[in-house]
């Protein structure tokens, strides 16, 4: 038995070394490199290629199940299977491939490594032709999304028929974006092509129904085999094409109905004039006076009127038009409501007002006061009054946003680091069902301070001659944009701007309503052609910024 331990011992440690799992190493510092691809086979470039198989070597071991909806090969190829020895990956193509044809792989940004779950930090392409010569197009540009590297970029090349339905097929052509939005598409011959950006969340390779996509603004042809296409640029969105419905009719009092609708509504284009309730025993029709959002949920919509004389049985709500976010209507509807005899007996308060109660935010430029009641008011000029810090009155008018919601707008121009007084007076406000209260509320609100404020200006040099450009500063963080108009020689200036990151871009309107255009897949609609800077402008107080261009 002595002479047989060692080869049991020898035997064991074989079997425990080959049967040991990939694991990440222990200790040092964290990786945080991404992985790349460091050899390939073939080369990329090939041309008669006739094997059955490619393979890729990565820097770093990579988490097989990342690759798995990672890898995309173009024109598809539907059956092929992914097989790993340590960190080199091999392709193997079950069906042969066509002959005469350029093929690209691409290993997309989703792929990570193990160790720490880094993504690749831009898709690689590996291009390989089965004849005698290999397509050389290229069409590449940039996805502007907070998260690029999830985007996936679809690349159709069209027929004589041009028709293309990306929620139907799929495209020859598939790519992901790198951690700064860029995407290539290379190994392409001489067609058009048509392309979109969409954020393809279930991974089948279509756009699907609430999924983000962007939209090419113009047509992409590449007129040889080694022609190149750049800025074919996208910005993403969600396309609602499906109307608001009504959930759910709730009277929560006398006075008040709750509707909780299919989605978020659009309240500056609520009318109270669109909606009534109808008496189906007398037939009288009692009219909603005021229509709003109040403090409720997105979705939901109050309605405010008076029905102290009724008897409570019968009682049908007719709801109009009202809009979401896209702009689609609602259709007419007629609901049967069951009558609750709660009074209402609270006077209308105030939800918030903006900028809040000695907040220094008034901006100078546009200076504007939002004031949100938990009700439907009467709010008007009469009800408020504004003044500055030595009493004088400041003229200003009043916009309604909805019968809750109210823009104070000073007609006069507000003087830097001032202070200024908004009384609310209470006893010229009531609800629907008259309630009111006999008080003022004061609020002291100041003017940002001049000194602090920048101006930015520069040129879109591709808006030269052109009178319907528009340049927009996001800033990066906080929901505060500015958006003034270029001049026809392209040059622009924004005279106030707050200091921080901005990110700087321009559209040219095309439908001149003001705003960009992210257009449609279908039917297609090009989106409106925008222009970029990278890098993010740092806008420092006191420092005003020039020379920027895009």
């Amino acid at each position: 038995m002595a002479t047989r331990t060692p080869l049991i011992l020898l035997v064991l440690a074989v079997l425990l070394f080959s049967c040991a799992k990939q694991v990440p190493p222990s200790g040092g510092p964290k990786d945080t490199e991404p992985p790349t691809i460091i050899a390939t086979e073939p080369l990329s470039g090939t041309t008669n290629f006739r094997g059955d198989r490619i393979s890729v070597e990565f820097s770093e071991y990579i988490d097989k199940g990342s690759a798995r909806d990672a890898v995309f090969i173009s024109p598809s190829v539907e059956n092929f299977k992914l097989d790993w020895s340590g960190k080199t990956l091999e392709v193997f193509f079950k069906d042969s491939l066509k002959k005469n044809t350029t093929y690209t792989v691409t290993f997309g940004t989703g792929i990570r490594d193990l160790n720490n779950k880094n993504r690749m930090a831009e898709a690689f392409t590996l291009v390989f032709s089965t004849g005698e010569k290999i397509d050389k197009g290229e069409i590449s540009g940039f996805v502007f999304d907070p998260k690029p590297q999830d985007v996936h970029v679809f690349c159709y090349k069209l027929s004589d028929s041009n028709y293309v339905n990306p929620s139907l097929q799929k495209p020859d052509y598939i790519t992901q974006c790198g951690d700064d939005g860029f995407y290539l598409f290379s190994g392409l011959g001489k067609s058009s092509y048509l392309l979109f950006a969409v954020k393809d969340e279930n991974g089948d390779n279509l756009y699907g129904e609430g999924e983000a996509i962007g939209v090419q603004s113009g047509e992409v042809t590449l007129k040889s085999d080694s022609a190149k296409v750049t800025d074919v640029n996208f910005k993403l969105t969600k396309i609602d094409t499906v109307a608001p419905e009504i959930d759910e009719i709730v009277m929560t009092d006398r006075n008040h109905i709750l509707a909780k609708y299919s989605e978020t509504i659009d309240s500056a284009k609520l009318n109270a004039n669109q909606f009534q309730i109808i008496d189906s025993t007398t037939l009288k029709i009692y009219p909603v006076k005021y229509a709003y959002k109040g403090k409720v949920k997105r979705e939901k919509v109050l309605f405010a009127f008076n029905l102290d004389s009724l008897a409570g049985e019968g009682l049908y709500f007719i709801a109009g038009e009202v809009y979401d976010k896209s702009g689609n209507k609602s259709k007419k509807t007629e609901t049967e409501i069951y009558y609750n005899n709660k009074p209402d007996t609270l006077a209308p308060q105030i939800v918030s007002v903006i900028p809040a109660n000695g907040e220094k935010k008034l901006s100078l430029t546009h200076p504007a006061i939002s004031v949100l009641f938990d009700d439907g008011v009467n709010f008007s000029a009469t009800s408020c009054s504004l003044k500055d810090e030595k009493g004088r009155a400041v003229k200003f008018s009043v916009q309604k946003v909805n019968d809750a919601e109210f823009l104070i707008l000073p007609k006069n121009k507000l003087r830097s680091s001032s202070e200024y007084k908004l009384e609310i007076d209470f006893s010229a406000l009531s609800d629907a069902a008259g309630n009111k209260k006999d008080t003022t509320i004061t609020y002291k609100l100041e003017t940002l301070d001049a000194i602090d404020l920048v101006s930015v200006e520069g040129t879109v040099v591709s808006a030269k001659g052109k009178s319907n450009v528009f340049v927009v500063l996001n800033k990066i963080k906080g929901n505060r944009n500015y958006k003034t108009k270029a001049g026809a020689s392209g040059k622009f200036k924004f005279a106030s701007v707050l200091p921080g990151k901005y990110f700087i871009w321009a559209f040219e309107d095309k439908n001149r309503n003001g705003e960009y255009d992210y257009g449609s897949p279908m039917p297609l609609k090009y989106s409106e052609k925008f222009y970029f800077r990278n890098d993010t402008l740092n806008i420092r107080p006191r420092w005003p910024v020039k020379n920027v261009n895009l």
